[in-house]
């Protein structure tokens, strides 16, 4: 029989070179079960994140999956900026009129779709000078911007 739980075995050896052997085997016991069961726990906690993230890449793809990891990372940036406008431009200050509100309100919307557009490009450019290197490195020919962009069809 092999050990697999190494805490249990670390909290055995532990014991036994404290020599405390006033406490009663009862407590021994359950601290040991305890120790085992927050090891489980942990576990299965990992186990399913795994099986969620093996059902998603199931589901999407690999492709999809990084392009709905994307996704999630702009929303979540798109987020942070709304919440950071919001106290910049005062939006909830109750001492403002409805109107007032409506309007920063508007700049606000403007200010995250230019932020979006501007995350948006990015990826996109980025996601392209990812091609470009890789073509380059498997093509001994010369590669540039041009061949790679009629290349995803968008010249």
């Amino acid at each position: 029989m092999r050990v697999e739980n190494n805490d249990v075995l670390d909290y055995l050896l532990e014991l036994g070179a404290n020599k405390t052997r006033n406490k009663d085997k009862n407590s021994s016991f359950d601290e040991i079960l305890n120790l085992s069961l927050k090891k489980a726990t942990n576990e299965s906690k990992i186990s399913n994140s795994v099986d969620e993230f093996r059902r998603k890449l199931t589901e999407l793809g690999a492709y999809g999956y990084l392009t709905q990891l994307n996704a999630d990372k702009i929303e979540q940036k798109i987020q942070q900026r709304k919440e950071e406008l919001e106290e910049l431009l005062g939006i909830n200050d109750p001492s403002k009129t409805q109107t007032q509100k409506n309007e920063l309100t508007k700049v606000m919307d403007t200010m995250l779709s230019e932020y979006r557009k501007e995350l948006n490009a990015a990826l996109t450019s980025s996601t392209l000078l990812e091609k470009q290197k890789r073509l380059a490195g498997t093509s001994s020919s010369s590669v540039n911007l041009n061949s790679v962009l009629s290349e995803l069809g968008i010249l």
